[in-house]
């Protein structure tokens, strides 16, 4: 990956790395190295010696006082919402499944109620 603006930090190596299913080279800096206000965009890996952060391609890690922040610099791109296509049949045995579910938990309940008020509403 790359960094913004002028002042960057040095790689300190570049690694082959497996991401969204294609080989990249990956360069590898030194969390310790970088100063507040240094960035570097993904795809990178910043070590230091209490941890290693993937950076993935499309996000940016930026340098602040005290930490690291990671934040997405190209949006996800979705043809589709999540959970919005779903099988027919699926569906409808699910459907079918938690009906039954919900009726044996009414009939379970009516027969061990105590209160007649809660009898007579099932």
């Amino acid at each position: 990956g790359q960094g913004q603006g002028q002042d960057l930090p040095a790689a300190v190596s570049t690694v082959r790395t497996y991401s969204e299913g294609e080989w990249r080279d990956t360069n590898v800096y030194e969390r310790e190295a970088m100063r507040p206000g240094q960035t570097v965009e993904g795809p990178a890996i910043l070590v230091e010696s209490t941890g290693t952060t993937v950076v993935e391609a499309g996000w940016v890690a930026s340098a602040a006082r005290g930490g690291l922040q990671l934040s997405r610099a190209v949006p996800l791109a979705r043809t589709v919402a999540i959970g919005t296509t779903c099988d027919p049949i699926y569906l409808e045995v699910f459907n079918n499944l938690f009906m039954s579910i919900a009726e044996e938990m009414g009939f379970t309940l009516q027969n061990t109620a105590f209160s007649v008020n809660m009898k007579e509403r099932l």
